[in-house]
């Protein structure tokens, strides 16, 4: 079993790092982490956390939300990746200089903390006052706060064409 102290960096960490809004609220993280999911299992031989069902991970005013949320650790208990699934899933956070949300959804989201992207797969949204990027994936560099966007691949298999493209809507400001 791993030690609640443990527990709460790994999970402190995955919020903190998971998805990258820049300039959130500071407040945020000296927030109470509350974690509901209908279960919630670890697995110390393959270091994954597991939370199903309806799960809602909050933490001042970020959100995170899927049917499943997977947790990755390596050997000294750090977190290494972060798995969230859903129909879609979704996640929200203030920025501390706005009183709209930042909100992202896609069927997965994954945070690779090693190479500090956040890779949205799976009818891919990106929202932030009132502008939208839509794409079958949306790759998110972290150190560099730049993301890539791309249209649906040819299924190669059944010899079908993709259908959709990349769509970003900026709308005039005020």
């Amino acid at each position: 079993m791993v030690a609640p102290a443990a527990r709460r960096i790994s999970i402190a960490l995955i919020l903190s790092i998971l998805f990258p809004f820049a300039h959130s609220l500071t407040t945020d993280s000296d927030e109470p982490i509350t974690i509901e999911a209908d279960r919630a299992e670890r697995d110390n031989r393959s270091r994954v956390m597991v939370y199903e069902g309806d799960v809602v991970i909050e933490q001042g005013s970020l959100r995170i939300s899927g049917e499943r949320v997977v947790v990755h650790f390596d050997e000294n208990d750090e977190t290494t990746k972060m798995i969230a699934t859903g129909a879609p899933a979704h996640i929200r956070q203030r920025p501390e200089d706005s009183d709209s949300y930042r909100e992202a959804w896609a069927n997965e989201v994954e945070y690779r903390i090693d190479d500090q992207q956040v890779v949205l797969t799976g009818q891919a949204r990106y929202e932030e006052a009132g502008d939208q990027v839509r794409a079958e994936r949306l790759v998110y560099d972290v150190q560099n706060s730049s993301f890539r966007a791309f249209a649906a691949e040819d299924d190669a298999s059944s010899g079908e064409a993709a259908s959709g493209r990349v769509r970003i809507t900026i709308n005039p400001g005020d």
